[in-house]
């Protein structure tokens, strides 16, 4: 979970508002929601302050609802994790702010486009800059925090929105549109890896999510509440519960554009309640990026 932080002016520019709001931030909890709808909350929420019409989302769930599921044949963990990018494993734990270290990083456009060239020389396929910075966390990351631990497989972890994907979602579907892309190595040949070899992992983790890929994981994790019930689902893990990491970027997402009445946020930053995470966010020069180390 991710709790978002717009930080607006003192004085709402709203007349017919300002008697009512007299906040000076303005917090959003994200829940593995996909950044679409919570970006379309926040713009709707926005325009309506401002008198303009709003897009109306979708809100059909049961779209997602598969056809096809058996409920005789057992999931186990391991079909989690190849059909799903999950983890399932105990049940999740409420981690306190204590359990956490924050580390924050500025990357420059310059050092941005610095890494992208240094990971295409090791590297035949044509990558993303998200490619390189979350193969650049996931080695940096994972050396850090399993050092000395032997030699594990190591997990990398990020959401792909899957609504320009799955052909019968619109793009206006409000909710939860996310499949997990999830790459594997073990720790001694992560630490030795070139960052090219790392980016192509990364790169053949999303380009996997492709329609039968959804289709899949939807599939089976209808499979696996209709054998668990709804309580399975606090034995999910997202985030790798060890040896690995989850990056999301949202960089794309113009947060700091939004509008409530007293001008454009001043700032804009997250925190999380997840160990074993990092945030890819919008800087002025190239990305901010919010890691939270286990403690």
């Amino acid at each position: 979970m991710l709790l978002f932080t717009l930080f607006l002016g003192d004085i709402y520019k709203n007349k017919s508002i300002r008697n009512t709001c007299t906040c000076a931030h303005s917090n959003f909890e994200y829940h593995y929601i996909s950044g679409f709808s919570l970006l379309h909350f926040l713009a709707s929420w926005s325009r309506v302050l401002h008198d303009q019409r709003i897009l109306i989302p979708f809100c059909e769930r049961e779209l997602l609802v598969p056809e096809t599921s058996d409920p005789q044949r057992p999931v186990t963990p391991d079909e989690v994790l190849a059909r799903c990018g999950l983890f399932w494993a105990e049940r999740r734990r409420p981690v306190s702010r204590e359990q956490i270290r924050e580390e924050r990083l500025l990357v420059s456009k310059e050092a941005m486009n610095e890494l992208l060239a240094e990971a295409e020389e090791d590297c035949s396929v044509a990558l993303f800059h998200n490619d390189v910075l979350t193969a650049y966390l996931w080695r940096k990351c994972i050396a850090q925090w399993e050092k000395g631990n032997g030699n594990p497989i190591t997990y990398l972890t990020c959401p792909v929105d899957f609504r320009r994907i799955l052909r019968a979602v619109p793009r206006t579907y409000f909710g939860n549109a996310l499949c997990s892309a999830t790459a594997s190595i073990d720790y001694e040949r992560l630490v030795g890896a070139s960052l090219g070899k790392l980016a192509l992992l990364v790169r053949e983790a999303v380009t996997r999510v492709r329609q039968d890929y959804v289709s899949n994981s939807l599939q089976t994790l209808e499979g696996l509440r209709r054998q668990r019930g709804l309580a399975v689902v606090e034995e999910i893990h997202v985030a790798p519960p060890q040896h690995g990491i989850l990056v999301t970027n949202i960089s794309r997402l113009p947060m700091q554009s939004l509008d409530f009445g007293a001008g454009l946020p001043t700032a804009f930053r997250a925190l999380s309640s997840t160990q074993r995470a990092a945030a890819i966010l919008p800087a002025e020069d190239g990305v901010e990026i919010r890691v939270f180390h286990p403690v």
